[in-house]
C-alpha cells in the first residue's frame, strides 16, 4: 500500500510539473530577448572576373556567429528584429590566370583572408504548441548584410565592401525551463543576393554570393 501512495504521488508531482511547464509554454504573451551563438559553415566563394580571366576559389574555416533579438510573441508567432555578426577566415585558395603571379595558375594557403558579415533581419517564426515544456519552431527573416571580405593572398586577393539583401531560413527546438527563460538549439540558414568583388592586381570586378550555415544555442528572456 505505501509503495501505492508513493507511486501515486510521483505521478501526481510529474502531471502537475508537465502542467506547470505546459502554462508556461503557451499562458505568455508579450515582448521577449533573444541572444544566441554558435558555429557557422560558409560555402566555398567560386568568383570570376568581369574580364573573364583571372578565377578564385576560396575555402572557409569554420567560424562562429553572434545574435540578439528584440521580439513579440503572441500565442505561437513571434515577431522580432534581429542583429546578426557572422564571421569566417580563409583557409585556402585556388586560382588560375592571375597575371601578378608566377606561375598563373595554382593554389596557396590564406594568411590573412577573412569575411565578416554584418546582418539585420526581420524575423517571423511560429512555435508549435504541443502542450508541452518542449517546443519545436521554424520561421524565416529578410534583411541586409554588409559583408566585409579580404581573401586570397598578396598577388590574387579579392576586396568586398558591399550591402546586399539577405534572408534567412530557421527550424530548432526550445525548452520552456519556467515562466521567463527558455533554452533552445536551432539550425540557421543565411543567404544573400549577389556580392560584387575587386581583384586588387587589376581593379577587375567578380561576383558571388553568401551562403552559410549555423547550429545555435539561444537563451530567450520573456518580459512579464
Amino acid at each position: 500500500m505505501k509503495k501505492i501512495t508513493v507511486l501515486a504521488a510521483t505521478l501526481l508531482g510529474a502531471s502537475s510539473l508537465l502542467a506547470s511547464s505546459a502554462c508556461f509554454a503557451y499562458a505568455q504573451t508579450g515582448p521577449y530577448l533573444t541572444m544566441l551563438g554558435g558555429v557557422n559553415y560558409t560555402q566555398d566563394n567560386d568568383m570570376t572576373t568581369n574580364n573573364g580571366v583571372t578565377t578564385l576559389r576560396s575555402k572557409f574555416n569554420p567560424g562562429y556567429d553572434l545574435a540578439l533579438a528584440l521580439g513579440y510573441h503572441y500565442g505561437g508567432l513571434h515577431y522580432e528584429f534581429e542583429g546578426l555578426y557572422v564571421h569566417n577566415t580563409d583557409s585556402k585558395f585556388n586560382y588560375t590566370n592571375a597575371p601578378t603571379m608566377t606561375p598563373a595558375s595554382g593554389s596557396g594557403q590564406s594568411s590573412f583572408a577573412k569575411q565578416q558579415a554584418e546582418v539585420g533581419l526581420v524575423n517571423v517564426w511560429y512555435q508549435v504548441q504541443n502542450y508541452s515544456a518542449w517546443q519545436p519552431y521554424f520561421g524565416a527573416g529578410v534583411g541586409l548584410a554588409r559583408i566585409k571580405a579580404n581573401l586570397g593572398m598578396t598577388g590574387v586577393n579579392y576586396t568586398s565592401r558591399n550591402t546586399a539583401f539577405a534572408y534567412q531560413g530557421l527550424v530548432g527546438m526550445g525548452y520552456v525551463w519556467d515562466s521567463n527563460w527558455t533554452l533552445g538549439v536551432d539550425y540557421r540558414f543565411l543567404g544573400t543576393t549577389k556580392i560584387n568583388y575587386v581583384l586588387r592586381s587589376d581593379n577587375s570586378h567578380g561576383h558571388d554570393y553568401l551562403l552559410n550555415h549555423s547550429l545555435n544555442l539561444n537563451f530567450t528572456y520573456r518580459f512579464d
